[in-house]
């Protein structure tokens, strides 16, 4: 099983357009045109920049906190930039809202809906990041997190029957903008696909970047923004002691993760 993605990812890509922007060269600016994070990553982040019409989507346990982090000194509220950082403090916004719904709501307000912005969304392993939520929000029998009223941390579900049998709920606004196989009776709510595509199946976000590679990013965000951007820290798997999975169980997580499985070759 490979964990280290190619950087080459548009050509590797269940579905299309998306562009390539991994094999970019690094820029080359100033010392003190440079703007470093050495924080540790997190979950939450949801970031729309007006002036350089930028998007970052979050998707969970994928280093959106150290995304967050170095956005942070770039943002400006005074034009109407968003940010949100927890839930149901700016609804309808969500440090986790899907492409599709969040250009849909900034569709509908006059202040953005005429500014062309560029979604980007991170990656990870889906291995990794299934293994790094469990580890996290330590589902119970019920798929309760401990996040959710009523879970109950001493009855654990085990990492494999969580993967057979949990259920992560999704706001009916992103679900309904979803692929229709996207289901709130799984784990597909953790999905690339569930995120970054609309019910079409259409991608909503203009890159990609795989969160184990944070040069391509980082090259990226500092093309953006016009000055150097250090992501020093990115989400590393720790996943030494992830149980191995059975054949039943990968082909699992291949059908409900389709497109980064395909790009980490699970």
């Amino acid at each position: 099983m490979s964990t280290r993605p190619s950087a080459t990812l548009a050509r590797r890509a269940p579905t299309r357009n998306i562009k390539d922007v991994g094999s970019r060269p690094a820029l080359t600016l100033s010392a003190r045109s440079t703007v470093a994070y050495n924080g540790p990553i997190g979950v939450n982040c949801v970031r729309v920049l007006i002036a350089p019409k930028l998007v970052a989507i979050s998707k969970p346990r994928c280093g959106s906190t150290s995304i967050r982090r170095a956005l942070s000194p770039f943002m400006r509220p005074d034009l109407g930039d968003i940010a949100v950082d927890l839930a149901d403090r700016s609804p309808p916004f969500h440090p986790h809202i899907t492409a599709p719904y969040l250009q849909y709501l900034l569709n509908e307000r006059d202040e953005y809906k005429n500014i062309q912005f560029t979604y980007f969304i991170t990656v990870r392993n889906p291995l990794s990041m299934l293994w790094s939520y469990y580890k996290y929000f330590k589902p119970d029998q019920k798929s309760l997190y401990n996040f959710s009223k009523g879970w109950s941390e001493d009855q654990p579900i085990t990492f494999e029957e969580w993967l057979v049998r949990g259920r992560l709920g999704a706001h009916r606004e992103w679900t309904s903008r979803a692929p229709s196989w996207i289901s709130t009776s799984n784990l597909s709510t953790l999905s690339f696909e569930m995120h970054a595509l609309d019910a079409d199946s259409h991608r909503v976000v203009d890159y990609i970047f795989p969160i184990e590679e944070p040069e391509a990013l980082e090259a990226f965000l500092s093309e953006r923004l016009e000055k150097r951007v250090l992501i020093r820290h990115h989400n590393k798997s720790h996943d030494a002691d992830m149980p191995s999975l059975s054949t039943d169980l990968l082909r699992r997580v291949r059908a409900l993760f389709p497109f980064e499985s395909t790009f980490y070759g699970v």
